[in-house]
């Protein structure tokens, strides 16, 4: 198997919001090019692999071909951003507790989101659990990134 490069350190995110088939035809012309693959890219693609645990359908819902098998879903894209950072500013900003901040964010929500959708308590509890963790891995990368550009000082 051919081993491509990809990466670099450009995190720019020029094709963040592009729709899954066109980031999928961005890097087939990256491909076709013998072009390394920009790393947002690259990161995207790999982490649909690796999430989808061989699961066909899995790895389609991670690229955003599809959804996932239920009950369809209604909220805003960025509710959870919006909703579950609320949360998580309350609780790491203010000092308030989780339950607390959770019935704040509630009633100053009047438990809708952006589109005027409904949600539950569980689903505002899952948003804030999915901005922690996506806060915590954005925060563990930025330290990475700082640490590759560290000098040590000889003295």
């Amino acid at each position: 198997m051919a081993k491509l490069p990809y990466g670099g350190v450009d995190f720019s995110g020029e094709y963040n919001n592009d729709l899954p088939w066109t980031r999928l035809a961005t890097i087939a012309e990256y491909l076709e090019a013998g072009e390394p693959l920009p790393c947002f890219l690259a990161e995207w693609l790999g982490q649909a692999i690796t999430r989808s645990k061989q699961d066909a359908n899995e790895l389609l819902y991670h690229l955003g071909l599809a959804k996932k098998q239920g009950r369809a879903h209604t909220h805003s894209q960025d509710a959870w951003l919006v909703w579950g950072g609320r949360v998580y500013d309350l609780i790491n900003t203010d000092g308030v507790s989780k339950e607390r901040a959770i019935a704040q964010v509630l009633q100053e929500s009047g438990n809708a989101d952006e589109l005027g959708e409904p949600f539950s308590r569980s689903t505002l509890q899952r948003w804030f659990d999915l901005y922690s963790t996506a806060k915590e891995d954005y925060d563990r990368i930025c330290q990475e990134e700082v640490g590759l550009f560290e000098v040590p000082i000889i003295k």
